[in-house]
């Protein structure tokens, strides 16, 4: 009766994106609003200046809005995008040293 590992993991990961979603929304570098652009203008710019590629993908909002993390192979750098069902992707968080804890892999601290 109890959830997989896996959707815990998903679940996780979503909360996560939700959250990060609402501290990017409200900080005052988004006061111009969110870089968005063709999600396939923007895989290709990824790919082409960061090396990254996407990574993990999950849904929210019912499946109207997709959420995108691209990661370059080493974990320099990652980018989080939301996309509409129009095509439609949004920059919503970029950094460095991603770590892809999987499941079963713990804390990484």
């Amino acid at each position: 009766m109890g959830m997989t590992l896996r959707v815990r993991v998903t679940l996780c990961i979503l909360c996560a994106f939700f959250v990060l979603c609402i501290v990017m929304a409200l900080s005052p570098a988004n006061a111009a609003g969110p870089q968005c652009t063709d999600y396939k203008a923007l895989q290709a710019a990824l790919l082409e200046k960061y090396h990254e590629k996407p990574s993990n993908v999950g849904l929210a909002s019912e499946g109207r809005l997709a959420f995108t993390l691209f990661t370059s192979p080493d974990g320099e750098s990652w980018t989080i995008a939301v996309v509409n069902p129009a095509g439609e992707a949004c920059i919503i968080g970029v950094g460095d040293h991603w770590t892809d804890l999987g499941p079963g892999k713990g804390d990484p601290t």
